[in-house]
């Protein structure tokens, strides 16, 4: 079960991973999604299963103590590989958090993101696409959260 959603974001290097450290990672157990446990999801999902037993995170899940947190640090897996294995659509990320509600575990879930909104648009078409894509999903994650927070040169600013 879902106890609350968190999104932290900001710019590089604006103390999003020191905040989310001090404030939550720091005072519960937590478990870090990793690319490969996101892209274990997505195959799933396209593939139409639903069967939790077989997916990597839900493996580790079952180990965790309640009311623990299930950390996505997007900073670290996202412009790489994002637009070819779709994981920005908000479908997939719909389908993921039904499973995770319907979990007896009780959790949080903590996203951190950077924000790419405020550089230079890059000349690259793709890396184009990619900042529109991440600035949808969002959109998509903030409308999701219960509390959104705004980092900028080692502030916070509560959103939501």
């Amino acid at each position: 079960m879902i106890e609350k959603k968190i999104v932290v974001f900001g710019g590089l290097y604006q103390g999003k991973h020191e905040f989310i450290r001090k404030n939550y990672l720091d005072q519960m157990d937590s478990l870090t999604v990793d690319l490969a446990m996101l892209q274990d999801l997505h195959k799933h999902y396209l593939d139409g299963g639903v069967d939790v037993g077989e997916i990597s995170l839900f493996k580790l899940l079952e180990e965790m103590p309640s009311d623990c947190i299930l950390f996505f640090d997007s900073t670290r897996w996202f412009q790489d590989t994002l637009l070819k294995f779709d994981l920005l659509h908000p479908p997939f990320w719909d389908w993921m958090l039904g499973l995770l509600s319907a979990s007896e575990l009780r959790m949080t879930l903590l996203f951190c993101v950077d924000e790419l909104g405020c550089g230079m648009i890059p000349a690259e078409r793709q890396a184009r696409l990619f900042r529109e894509q991440h600035g949808r999903w969002l959109q998509w994650a903030a409308a999701e959260a219960d509390h959104v927070i705004r980092m900028v040169a080692g502030l916070s600013s509560a959103l939501k």
